[in-house]
């Protein structure tokens, strides 16, 4: 009968890092077990006997091989923890650096706009007030023109009616009071509106 191997038994290839630690992890065991029958003092014969059954009872026995690749790939999870946590931890920490980064860039600039929209505010007020100052003056030009023009036509019509005759008043009163008067009531009928 062929000799069967733990090693072939739990590696299948050169890349299964599992089945290599796994047999690393029996190999220690078994180690262990000859230095402790060594430091109880047995022989070599004892020792060469009790390796000889480890490993039949290794390799014949599948919880023992199953046992072997549990451990390892407990122990490949323990190690691999042990590499990422660093890792994540520098990306949290870089990723919370640039969160605050561009917070911070964020607030300056909602405060420039804030700052812009403020600005624009006043300006807008400062035009509206402008606006309102000068339509008014506006007004108060025209109103009082019209105005002026209604009190000089009346006069002149007045003048006109009591110093010429009566054609020469109707005329005066249909062409040249008449019409303008019309014209200045329709005008500041316009502006009150």
């Amino acid at each position: 009968m062929t000799k069967k191997w733990v090693f072939d038994s739990l590696v299948k290839d050169s890349s299964d890092v599992t089945g290599l630690l796994a047999y690393a992890l029996y190999k220690h065991r078994k180690s262990n077990l000859a230095k402790a029958m060594r430091e109880q003092g047995k022989s070599e014969e004892e020792i060469a006997a009790a390796m000889q059954f480890f490993h039949t009872q290794t390799i014949t026995g599948v919880n023992h091989l199953q046992a072997y690749e549990k451990e390892a790939l407990s122990l490949l999870d323990e190690i691999e923890k042990k590499i990422r946590e660093p890792i994540v931890e520098k990306i949290s920490l870089e990723n919370r650096k640039e969160i605050e980064r561009l917070k911070s860039e964020h607030i300056k600039e909602l405060k420039k706009q804030k700052v812009n929209i403020s600005r624009k505010f006043e300006q807008f007020k400062v035009e509206e007030e402008q606006l309102k100052e000068w339509l008014l003056s506006s007004a108060r030009k025209y109103v009082g023109n019209a105005f002026g023009n209604l009190i000089v036509l009346i006069f002149l019509a007045g003048l006109i009616l009591f110093l010429s005759p009566s054609t020469l008043k109707e005329i005066i009163i249909d062409e040249v009071i008449a019409k303008p008067m019309k014209d200045a009531l329709k005008s500041n009928e316009l502006i009150r509106r």
